[in-house]
């Protein structure tokens, strides 16, 4: 019989020391500070571009690139990467064209997609390594982000 009442009073403490674990599940939890975001990525230049590349140092610890997708007119297409750079901290974009309507002036390039803490890509660094016209001459330009709104 103590047996019997040793065992129901287990089984009511053990439902009696659940029931605040088991409420905490129904309660919302705090927004997750991580988030899916897509950024454009632009140039500009003077002269006709037909080939950039552009270097994006990244802390590593606090985002991760999920998509490289193409930019408008002739780098429409996604630019090419190393696909092992996309969560090492430095990813190098790059693309070339050799006909259609080259651009001037500013142009999207492309548009990466990340999986990021708070606003990690917005602390990254870009790098315009290199910017040419169709014969090959260097050519000066500048680079800008801007965060997709959707």
């Amino acid at each position: 019989m103590i047996k019997k009442h040793l065992f129901l009073f287990s089984i009511i403490l053990a439902v009696i020391l659940a029931l605040p674990l088991l409420s905490q599940q129904g309660e919302p939890r705090a927004k997750d500070p991580k988030s899916f975001a897509a950024y454009d990525i632009f140039i500009e230049a003077n002269h006709a571009v037909a080939a950039w590349q552009v270097e994006i140092k990244y802390s590593k610890d606090s985002m991760r690139f999920v998509g490289i997708h193409g930019g408008d007119g002739v780098f429409s297409d996604p630019a090419d990467y190393d696909s092992r750079a996309l969560t090492g901290g430095r990813l190098i974009l790059a693309s070339y064209s050799l006909e259609g309507t080259l651009p001037e002036g500013r142009v999207r390039v492309a548009r990466v997609s990340v999986f990021q803490k708070s606003k990690a890509f917005e602390n990254a660094t870009l790098h315009l390594q290199a910017l040419a016209t169709l014969e090959g001459s260097r050519i000066n330009g500048t680079i800008s982000i801007v965060k997709v709104v959707e």
